[in-house]
């Protein structure tokens, strides 16, 4: 994972956009260079009424079995942007 994305809309836009509400905690600011394996905004299937702060980045467990068995191991991740 080596791609960057950019964060800068208020938490009212995504509120009324996305039809979900972000917790009192969440404080967001804009970033124009958000790297993997920060803290970053998003919305799970787990909690889809609710914005998250979630860390994006390979699992440390994986990289640990990859180590050790040796095995190459494909993992897909696919993110889209939804906008109407």
């Amino acid at each position: 994972m080596c791609g960057r994305y950019v964060s800068t809309q208020s938490i009212e836009v995504i509120e009324r956009h996305f039809n979900i509400r972000v917790p009192s905690n969440i404080v967001l600011e804009p970033s124009y260079k958000i790297p993997p394996e920060n803290y970053v905004p998003l919305i799970s299937d787990a909690k889809p009424k609710e914005l998250q702060l979630l860390q994006l980045g390979l699992i440390p467990e994986l990289k640990i079995v990859i180590m050790k068995t040796k095995k190459v191991v494909f993992v897909n991740l696919n993110m889209m942007n939804r906008t109407n």
